[in-house]
């Protein structure tokens, strides 16, 4: 997938010196540094999961992202498609597709162990 990005100029300068160094391109780089960033997150997210009370885990099987910031995730994508977004809506736009995304996986992860438990019907 190809994704066009803006960076302020001195964290690009950073991103070319060490792509410079290590022999590699640019969007290579950036490419790892976010794989890297969010595999972490999943994997810690993973093991905390693991670790829950069966009583736990069947509430996060239930997870969902609050109303409000669901419908205001909506709103601004809908808005997005139809016009440019503000700075500030669009860095609102990140920290929710963020905890969105961590909502998702949090369920997933849940309802995988559940299954694997065999806690699947159990209230």
């Amino acid at each position: 997938m190809e994704v066009t990005i803006n960076l302020p100029d001195k964290i690009f300068a950073n991103i070319s010196s060490i792509a410079s160094k290590s022999k590699r391109r640019v969007d290579e780089i950036i490419a790892e540094k976010i794989e890297n960033e969010f595999s972490v997150n999943i994997e810690e997210l993973e093991k905390q999961i693991a670790f829950c009370s069966d009583k736990e885990l069947l509430e996060l099987t239930k997870l969902q992202m609050p109303t409000k910031q669901d419908n205001h995730l909506s709103n601004l994508l809908h808005k997005q498609n139809e016009e440019d977004l503000t700075k500030s809506e669009q860095k609102e736009l990140w920290k929710l597709m963020e905890l969105n995304r961590l909502t998702t996986l949090k369920k997933a992860f849940a309802l995988r162990e559940a299954s694997r438990r065999g806690l699947n019907g159990k209230d």
